[in-house]
């Protein structure tokens, strides 16, 4: 049986495809020949030329997203904080913060049907990773077991930094079999100050923008791959899919969605893969100057048990790439799940990785 890997614990999952409510208002102004467009043509454009479609306004916030199978999202901003997004189907995505940490309320026909927290702070933070005091505090470099994976040195350091493992047509060939919603391109246009749209001139595409990442800083594609699926389920978020999640587009490495909100200047999607290489890197060269193992907290310093398992608030890290992931995601797992599951954190990118390599 084939592991379905999506999301489990560092961002948010979805229930619901998203779409924006009906109607063709608003008109499309192309910069080239000021010709207007509706909104439908718009539309009919992702369609016809297979692009995924971002409007972004002057201070480069999202406005809305148009997918090739008809997929429309609305997003809504109270200064810069992205606040909610919507769609014609009757749901609503509602965005806050509660206890130091990042909330998802979800609606369908304006009822509340779920309700998300995520802790994705340490990946854009600068400095080390977070020193707590520690209720029960290793005093041995000791194996940290989750379900027969050692989490102290999951990934190695070739692993984290082969920077030629795939290069540009592999990926593609890579998105395309798996039938990805990153197998489109992506075309941006901008909303100016009065609301009319126009053609930014900007086409990326998913393969380029992972292969560009891996080659200017030395972060495996392979790798870079896994996170997407791991933060944003996107490689097997597949076009139509029930289960497919609006916001995880933009955010897709979670580069930009923090526990204090959500960083919108870090959001755009043509700057996720290139944010979270030169992150990993730095922090790899961070850990690069240690001398291992090196003791680091790990699922907000909180020991829990579950069916005879301990798992520890901290870990005993062994070597510099191991050390990077953790201080990119500082969790072994998602210790909510329990006693439900076992599942998320860094063990969830690890199946993530497993499924597609």
């Amino acid at each position: 049986m084939k592991l379905k890997c999506k999301v489990l614990s560092l961002s948010i999952f979805a229930v619901l495809s998203l779409t924006i409510g009906g109607g063709n208002q608003g008109v499309v102004l192309s910069k080239e020949n000021s010709e207007r467009i509706s909104i439908q043509q718009l539309e009919e454009k992702a369609t016809d030329d297979k692009v995924t479609i971002l409007v972004f306004d002057e201070e480069e916030k999202i406005s809305e997203e148009i997918h090739s199978d008809g997929l429309r999202i609305k997003y809504i901003w109270d200064e810069d904080q992205l606040i909610s997004s919507e769609d014609s189907q009757g749901g609503e995505e509602r965005y806050g913060q509660k206890d130091g940490k990042f909330v998802v309320e979800r609606f369908y026909n304006d009822k509340l049907i779920e309700v998300k927290s995520t802790n994705l702070v340490e990946s854009v933070t600068e400095g080390e990773g977070s020193k707590t005091e520690l209720s029960e505090a290793l005093v041995t470099n000791e194996n940290y077991m989750v379900k027969g994976y050692r989490m102290n040195d999951f990934i190695s350091d070739t692993e984290l930094t082969n920077s030629k493992d795939l290069n540009e047509a592999s990926i593609q060939k890579f998105l395309n079999r798996e039938n990805s919603i990153l197998s489109d391109p992506v075309k941006v246009f901008r909303k100016d100050k009065n609301g009319s749209v126009y053609d930014a001139n900007i086409s990326v595409s998913s393969a380029k923008l992972i292969y560009n990442a891996q080659k200017d800083h030395g972060i495996s594609a392979k790798v870079l791959l896994a996170l997407v699926q791991k933060e944003s389920g996107l490689v097997r978020a597949k076009k139509g899919d029930i289960d497919y999640d609006d916001r995880k587009f933009i955010f897709a490495l979670g580069n930009g969605a923090t526990d204090g909100g959500d960083m919108y200047k870090l959001s755009g999607f043509d700057k996720q893969f290139d944010g979270a290489a030169r992150t990993l890197k730095k922090l790899y060269n961070e850990g690069d100057s240690k001398s291992f193992p090196v003791m680091m907290t790990v699922n907000n310093g909180k020991t829990v048990k579950h069916e005879n398992v301990t798992y520890r608030g901290e870990i005993w890290v062994r070597n510099a790439a191991t050390y990077a992931m953790f201080r990119y995601t500082p969790w072994t797992i998602d210790t909510s799940f329990l006693p439900k599951k076992v599942g998320g954190g860094n063990y969830l990118y690890i199946q993530c990785y497993n499924m597609f390599w």
